[in-house]
């Protein structure tokens, strides 16, 4: 028992109530979990920024250190993807 509020005795409960169970619901099947798989045009055009953005962190890693150019720069590498996708995703279909 620990004093709580005003002294008084009592026991410390969780600062948060408990969280039921997650429902049980059926899960998506397919390799995309039931979204639709990206078509061939989307796909080379997300290849085609991926690579974009890697010969452009390539060309700055190398103005960096080559002294020609001095700046704070966070480099994308490995991380193309997570932007050709959400791009891809984000841009409006068929128009």
């Amino acid at each position: 028992m620990l004093p709580i509020g005003n002294g008084s005795a009592g026991r410390l409960g969780p600062c948060h109530p408990v969280p039921s169970a997650p429902s049980r619901r059926p899960r998506p099947v397919g390799a995309y979990g039931g979204a639709m798989a990206p078509d061939d045009t989307t796909l080379l055009s997300m290849f085609d920024t991926m690579a974009l953005i890697a010969a452009t962190d390539e060309a700055l890693r190398d103005a960096i250190s080559a002294g020609s150019a001095t700046l704070a720069y966070y480099s994308p590498r490995g991380q193309e993807a997570v932007a050709a996708g959400c791009g891809a995703a984000s841009w409006p279909r068929g128009e």
